[in-house]
């Protein structure tokens, strides 16, 4: 064979190869827009509703910060949130939000989203009042910013050694953080009007500061059941008006200060 020959059939055969090659790939392009548009279209696939269980407030917003996760997947991106594919089942991370999980009825074509609020408890602030965040009731978690509260209908607790408030934080060690609870609790149920619960972290202290420049003074290292109990015994038997300061710092001991 001529070497013009073997060149040539060399040509003949690298452009089959070739054109096999650009075949195939059309064939995989087109089957998988053909798999998409199925996907998409297909109402085997297509969401009959999306529910979310247990919450009250502003359901666009949860909405959306769901839909900002999903589309992070280009594939979810692709066939969008009025496909069963598009909704992960399981527990996925929402902003303010204690826990929150999705659950999917692929015979109902169904999708719930279950939300678990956080308990308010507070406003936990820097004492200059630059930084306010929300706290909930069960472990001292920052979980929100807040505006600094007015009035006593909300608890106002000021942070007098930590600046750096932060989400995500827990406010206090647990053992701490559940007597600033049962303080602030127990006077609420005494009914004694507070503008702020000031905590001074060093030295385990809590003030409730009352109006007219009278306080309550806690601490941190012990249960105030007891101390509570018997700043109740003492408002019951003294007019409250007549009182400057209760002390209870000292375990099993209460100093009291008549004006």
């Amino acid at each position: 064979m001529q070497p013009s020959s073997m060149h040539l059939l060399r040509l003949k055969r690298g452009f089959k190869k070739r054109a096999m090659t650009y075949i195939v790939f059309c064939c995989l392009v087109l089957a998988g827009v053909a798999f998409i548009f199925f996907i998409r279209e297909s109402g085997f696939f297509r969401v009959t509703d999306v529910t979310l269980r247990e919450f009250s407030g502003n359901a666009d917003i949860v909405m959306t910060n769901i839909r900002a996760q999903m589309v992070d997947d280009s594939f979810l991106n692709l066939v969008g949130p009025e496909n069963m594919l598009f909704w992960k089942k399981g527990t996925i991370s929402l902003p303010f939000f204690k826990e929150a999980s999705i659950t999917k009825n692929w015979i109902r074509r169904t999708v719930t989203i279950n939300i678990t609020e956080y308990s308010l408890f507070a406003v936990w602030c820097d004492e200059s009042l630059k930084s306010c965040l929300w706290i909930d009731e069960g472990h001292g978690f920052a979980f929100e910013e807040a505006l600094v509260p007015d009035g006593g209908l909300i608890p106002k607790i000021l942070d007098k050694e930590d600046a750096n408030l932060g989400l995500g934080r827990i406010i206090l060690p647990s053992e701490e953080y559940v007597r600033l609870r049962d303080i602030v609790h127990g006077v609420g149920e005494m009914q004694i009007a507070t503008t702020a619960f000031l905590v001074e972290r060093s030295s385990y202290e809590v003030t409730a500061t009352l109006p007219g420049g009278k306080s309550l003074l806690f601490s941190l290292r012990f249960d105030p059941q007891e101390t509570l109990a018997a700043m109740e015994k003492v408002f019951n038997q003294t007019k409250a008006n007549r009182i400057q300061y209760i002390d209870g710092r000292v375990e099993g001991k209460l100093y009291v200060k008549e004006l």
